[in-house]
């Protein structure tokens, strides 16, 4: 997870200034696989990962991506 921020000091005269701060985290979750030579995705994950997303991306969202490799490179295959 990176955390930014950003800061500014403004001034309207030689007396006043103000200064604020926004800080802000960004996240993103992006699977990518190795198949032999290929690749593929990526293919990024919308929400906070937890087990049930990750079940839901394995069960619905993997078998589109791996339409192009072989059923017998498939059955061979085990995720970590």
């Amino acid at each position: 997870m990176q955390a930014i921020t950003f800061s500014m000091l403004t001034s309207t005269s030689s007396r006043v200034s103000t200064f604020f701060s926004v800080h802000f985290i960004l996240s993103i979750n992006v699977w990518c696989g190795m198949i032999d030579d290929m690749l593929t995705g990526p293919f990024i994950l919308d929400d906070r990962m937890t087990g049930q997303n990750y079940l839901d991306f394995l069960q619905n969202e993997l078998p589109k991506q791996l339409q192009d490799v072989s059923l017998a490179k498939r059955v061979a295959m085990y995720f970590l």
